[in-house]
């Protein structure tokens, strides 16, 4: 009696640890892969969401940076999602499909916009500029007269 008993229990505990182990199958959700690269395709930051899961401001990263030159800086425009090629900011949400497939990737390029810096003469830079030879030519004449 005590055996079949044993057995009955061994039993029954086999088929809770299958049942358990089927639920642990079922919770295991895809992964979407959500990578973001610098203009230049460097990644700069890589998460991984479940489908559904909506991007908002504190799942973008940080504005990036990029290095001036001597003759334009750059400003962040936002994020250009490889996708469906629409433009984000941080503040911008986006979602990911509720169907999206396990291993899919999401790519967010970011994308800046050229300001050229070249020196511009404002009328008051003009002013200073004169007023900079007059002072030469006053001390021009101070040296041969000796003022």
């Amino acid at each position: 009696m005590k055996k079949a008993l044993a057995v009955i229990l061994s039993i029954i505990a086999v088929f809770s640890m299958l049942g358990i182990v089927a639920c642990a199958e079922e919770i295991n959700e895809a992964t979407v892969t959500v990578v973001f690269c610098d203009d230049e395709g460097k990644v700069i930051e890589t998460n991984y969401y479940a489908p559904g899961t909506i991007l908002d401001n504190s799942k973008f990263p940080a504005n990036p940076t990029k290095e001036p030159t001597e003759t334009e800086e750059y400003i962040f425009k936002g994020w250009r999602c490889e996708n469906d090629d629409k433009l984000y900011y941080q503040n911008t949400p986006y979602a990911i499909s509720v169907n999206a497939q396990d291993g899919e990737t999401i790519t967010f390029k970011a994308e800046f916009t050229a300001e050229d810096i070249t020196a511009t003469q404002t009328f008051w830079n003009l002013v200073e500029s004169i007023f900079a030879r007059i002072n030469l030519i006053f001390q021009y004449f101070a040296k041969i007269f000796e003022w």
